[in-house]
């Protein structure tokens, strides 16, 4: 039996330093998925908590939280469809205990969101404890 190869995709892993402002952040993706697929890449993937993020953690996260059908993720959309790339960026997600939220990777390609991952092992070491925050 001969094996035919499998087809190649160009990925590109972006990474850059997500802050509290969600737009400046998708402007940021748009502005690096751009780049990529101007490269060939076919996926792009950025970092956790591209949407939104703050260090320490406090109580910012749960206001600053997003569903699926949320202006961040639009956002990637809309970029998908621009640059005719899969994204794959960490969502801020809403979740059901409003104090808290869920840790997300959303893909996204230029039919619209493909899988969403939500964080199951919160890491909880070293003084930190994303368990307060986040719901797995």
């Amino acid at each position: 039996m001969t094996r035919m190869p499998a087809p190649a995709v160009a990925v590109a892993i972006a990474q850059f330093a997500p802050s509290v402002d969600s737009e400046a952040n998708a402007r940021q993706i748009d502005r690096m998925a751009g780049v990529a697929a101007e490269r060939g890449a076919k996926l792009v993937v950025f970092p956790e908590y591209s949407s939104f993020f703050v260090d320490p953690f406090d109580e910012t996260l749960a206001r600053h939280a997003q569903s699926l059908d949320g202006p961040f993720v639009t956002a990637l959309h809309q970029t998908a469809e621009r640059t005719g790339a899969v994204i794959v960026a960490g969502l801020i997600e809403t979740a059901s205990n409003p104090a808290k939220v869920r840790n997300a990777a959303v893909a996204v390609g230029p039919s619209g969101v493909l899988a969403v991952y939500r964080k199951l092992h919160l890491y909880d070491a070293f003084g930190h404890r994303e368990s307060d925050w986040v719901e797995a």
